[in-house]
């Protein structure tokens, strides 16, 4: 529900301020918005907390940016090691 509330507040928000701009902007944002929307009833009709799984992995994924340059290899620990 959040994630579908997120975007959805985001595109209502950026579609409001493209009505300045201009009209056909707005359209485009609907259109990118429909096939998102679609895309994540798709999925959290199989597995209502696949979409949070997603969302987990991206965060992750992101986190892990620089050791995966680095090393080449993403680790995933539950402990934050700093110095003492």
């Amino acid at each position: 529900m959040v994630p579908f509330i997120i975007l959805t507040g985001v595109a209502v928000l950026v579609a409001m301020l493209a009505l300045f701009v201009n009209v056909y902007l707005t359209f485009l944002i609907i259109a990118i918005w429909l096939p998102a929307y679609v895309w994540m009833r798709m999925i959290t009709r199989q597995d209502d907390q696949r979409l949070n799984q997603l969302i987990l992995r991206l965060r992750l994924r992101m986190a892990m940016y620089g050791p995966r340059r680095h090393w080449g290899a993403v680790t995933y620990t539950p402990l934050k090691y700093r110095k003492r």
